[in-house]
């Protein structure tokens, strides 16, 4: 009993010191989300800005790459994430996927869930704790600040993580920067919604879940119909 006080003591020491780097990371943020909305643009030259930086899953020298700017707190982005999944599954080594941040000024807890995300990375557990994150947002997307991030730092404990290290990462100003600079580059790509989708060289608006993994199974020079067939 008094090892589970302990622990929740500890536990809201921590939500608190986050939670004012969180604060502190919302307001810097606002003067980028409050600019203005860009002008759309559909082909865009985003490939060469691919580096060792960016979250990368799948085969890093695949010739097909998507790149998701992302909200985790963004209901279609929660929506999209299995149909990605699948799509990462049934094209292997064919095909890699970099998320980068896109916080919405909107979703008071994107932020926070971008900086565990971020936080969780530094420990090599970026990809974990952004597929949790996802598939758990109806847990943590309606409550207050304090509450979600006392929920992420519960997803950091389940993925053992540090939890002294990640404590002190998810309040570190480079980790503000770098949420900071992907959703300027966003911006510089004409990215005003999430999810927004680049295909290669492409900006790719899908109509239909069927028409966005056609698109890329047809980039990726794979027949849907044999993808399903082999899936069988």
């Amino acid at each position: 009993m008094k090892q589970e006080q302990n622990y929740t003591i500890w536990l809201w020491v921590f939500v608190g010191v986050v939670l004012i780097g969180v604060v502190a990371a919302m307001v810097k943020l606002a003067s980028v989300t409050n600019s203005g909305t860009p002008t759309a643009v559909q082909t865009v030259n985003i490939l060469p800005t691919v580096s060792s930086a960016d979250w990368i899953r799948g085969n890093t020298h695949a010739s097909t790459t998507l790149i998701v700017y992302g909200d985790f707190q963004c209901p279609a982005c929660a929506v999209f994430h299995p149909v990605v999944l699948s799509v990462e599954k049934e094209l292997g080594d064919k095909l890699r996927v970099i998320f980068r941040h896109f916080p919405l000024q909107q979703h008071a807890n994107a932020i926070p869930a971008a900086l565990a995300a971020e936080a969780a990375g530094n420990q090599g557990k970026f990809w974990e704790m952004h597929d949790m994150i996802y598939e758990h947002q109806r847990d943590w997307s309606e409550k207050s600040k304090t509450d979600a991030i006392a929920i992420f730092a519960g997803y950091a404990q389940k993925l053992k993580l540090n939890i002294d290290t990640f404590s002190k990462d998810i309040n570190d100003s480079k980790i503000i920067d770098k949420i900071e600079a992907s959703f300027d580059q966003g911006v510089g790509f004409g990215v005003d919604s999430t999810p927004s989708f680049f295909l290669n060289n492409t900006k790719l608006v899908p109509r239909s879940y069927g028409e966005f993994r056609d698109t890329i199974f047809a980039t990726a020079g794979m027949s849907t119909t044999s993808s399903a067939t082999k899936t069988k």
